[in-house]
């Protein structure tokens, strides 16, 4: 909870061209907390793919090249490597309490203390109101994001019992990528010549990643 609060305050301070492609960070976290704690063992070709796949995400994340220059200077760059730390960890915890309990546990156990916290946090700044309004609102919406929201997190659970966690987190970020196609074939998008790039770098690396574990 604490590291999605941390995410949203950075995208909320910082520009989002600037701020997004830092999630990459998660990817890095997540590796080398299965590699030193996990005792995962990466050889160089996957490690090679890994890095592939970050790089495209990035030229993916990256709406003008121009803009990383100014990463320093940005606001919020700092609440998204928190963020972005945090999600990392948050992954390898989850991958390794999936194969500790089960996957089922670890996602209901996660999932229910961040409605809790949410919930008191709500209690306590009155927010509940807006959220019933939410609610009658965007009903529909919200439903279809909660299901796949927990359909996500569960198949990533799964997921990390048969393959290294570092590899199962390089695969699921390839959402970034499914997000981009939807975005060019239903809101008729554009991207830029580096974020297609982006795309087929992430594509090939997550493709061999997905080969190398069969």
């Amino acid at each position: 909870m604490l590291t999605a609060l941390a995410n949203f305050q950075g995208l909320k301070l910082g520009k989002l061209a600037v701020v997004m492609p830092i999630n990459g960070l998660e990817i890095i976290v997540a590796v080398l907390l299965a590699m030193a704690i996990g005792q995962e063992i990466y050889d160089l070709k996957t490690l090679l793919f890994i890095i592939l796949v970050l790089i495209g995400l990035t030229l993916i994340s990256v709406v003008s090249l121009d803009k990383i220059k100014k990463l320093r200077l940005e606001n919020g760059v700092g609440w998204a490597i928190i963020g972005a730390i945090g999600l990392g960890a948050s992954d390898y915890v989850i991958g390794h309490a999936s194969r500790t309990f089960s996957p089922l546990f670890a996602i209901w156990l996660t999932h229910s203390a961040v409605a809790v916290f949410s919930g008191l946090i709500m209690l306590k700044t009155r927010a509940y109101k807006q959220i019933k309004q939410d609610l009658n609102h965007f009903m529909g919406l919200i439903g279809a994001q909660s299901f796949l929201d927990n359909a996500s997190w569960i198949s990533f659970a799964y997921a990390t019992i048969y393959i290294p966690i570092g590899i199962a987190t390089t695969i699921s970020e390839g959402y970034l990528i499914v997000a981009v196609m939807l975005g060019l074939l239903i809101n008729k998008e554009k991207i830029k010549a580096h974020q297609t790039a982006g795309m087929i770098l992430a594509l090939i690396g997550i493709m061999a990643l997905s080969l190398l574990t069969v």
